[in-house]
């Protein structure tokens, strides 16, 4: 099970999330660094944090390329079905965010649904991954472009900029952008000359054309 964290919480509210689902290794990257001592100190239930960053690595943690170093590949847990695939946190709006159990069998049928009717993601496309990869709108996206044989592009948070120069770079095919999102890029003076060019866009709402 894994529980995608949201990067705008502070530290409190992450701990709250580790805790609350009994979270118990945690992936760390640059820009949460200096905050994995107090995230171990508010979720005792930590066993390890493991620290995936280019930067210094913080005292008490374990480095992803070390551990990949020094393991060997580890029999396929044969997840599946109505086992516990991810947990979900809602936007807390109203009160305490409350996380949401989603199973294998729950993304999937999403995942295959999108593919079918809507994209995101043609076979061996290249897919910008813009929307955030702890909200659930991404998720079946992730999924698609897995199934399709995509090549992933990710930015480390929308902005019309980022956006703009991963689809020049990497001659992005696809995307999956809510209407805002869409509407800040074509208003952004960034982006005003940048090549855009991108055979199949997805919006939130059924592509029109």
């Amino acid at each position: 099970m894994a529980n995608p964290v949201n990067i705008r919480w502070s530290p409190a509210e992450i701990a709250y999330s580790l805790a609350a689902c009994d979270t118990r290794v945690l992936l760390a990257g640059d820009a949460f660094a200096p905050v994995t001592a107090e995230l171990r100190e508010r979720a005792p239930n930590l066993a390890a944090v493991i620290f995936c960053g280019d930067g210094p690595q913080p005292g008490g943690t374990l480095h992803y390329e070390q551990l990949l170093a020094d393991s060997s590949p580890t029999p396929d847990a044969r997840r599946g079905g109505g086992d516990l695939y991810r947990v979900f946190y809602t936007g807390g709006t109203t009160g305490t965010p409350k996380g949401v159990m989603l199973s294998h069998g729950n993304l999937l049928p999403s995942s295959m649904g999108a593919m079918t009717h809507r994209g995101p993601a043609r076979r061996g496309g290249r897919l910008l991954q813009a929307a955030p990869m702890f909200h659930l709108a991404a998720g079946p996206a992730w999924l698609g472009g897995m199934f399709t044989g995509c090549t992933h592009v990710i930015v480390a948070m929308f902005t019309p900029a980022a956006v703009a120069a991963a689809i020049s770079e990497h001659q992005v095919t696809d995307v999956l952008l809510v209407p805002t999102m869409s509407q800040m890029l074509i208003d952004a003076p960034e982006t005003a000359d940048a090549d855009l060019t991108c055979p199949h866009w997805t919006n939130s709402t059924p592509a029109t054309g």
